[in-house]
C-alpha cells in the first residue's frame, strides 16, 4: 500500500501509472523552467545605463527588470514544484 497525499495505492499497476504521471509532469514543468530561465536571461539589464538618458528609456529599462523579477519568481515557483514531485516519486518508489 501507498500513500500519496490522500490517494492511497495498492495496485501495482495503478501505482506505475501514478509514477508514470508524475514523471511526466516533472519533464514538462523541467522544459517549462528551462523556458523561463532562457526568457529571464534575455531580460537581464545590460550595461548602458549611462548612455540611456530619455525617461521613455529608463520606464523601458524598468520595465524590463520588473519582468526578468517576475521570471526569477515563478522560475523559483516551477523548482519548487519539481522538487514536490520528486520528493513524490520518491516516496512512491521507496515504498514499493
Amino acid at each position: 500500500m501507498i500513500q500519496t497525499g490522500s490517494i492511497v495505492l495498492v495496485d501495482p499497476a495503478r501505482r506505475e501509472r501514478r509514477l508514470a504521471e508524475l514523471r511526466h509532469r516533472r519533464m514538462l514543468l523541467r522544459g517549462l523552467r528551462d523556458d523561463v530561465d532562457l526568457a529571464w536571461r534575455g531580460l537581464l539589464p545590460a550595461d548602458v545605463d549611462g548612455s540611456w538618458r530619455s525617461a521613455a528609456q529608463r520606464g523601458y529599462s524598468e520595465r524590463r527588470r520588473e519582468l526578468a523579477d517576475e521570471l526569477c519568481r515563478a522560475r523559483r515557483d516551477l523548482e519548487d514544484a519539481i522538487t514536490a514531485i520528486e520528493a513524490a516519486i520518491a516516496a512512491i518508489a521507496a515504498s514499493a
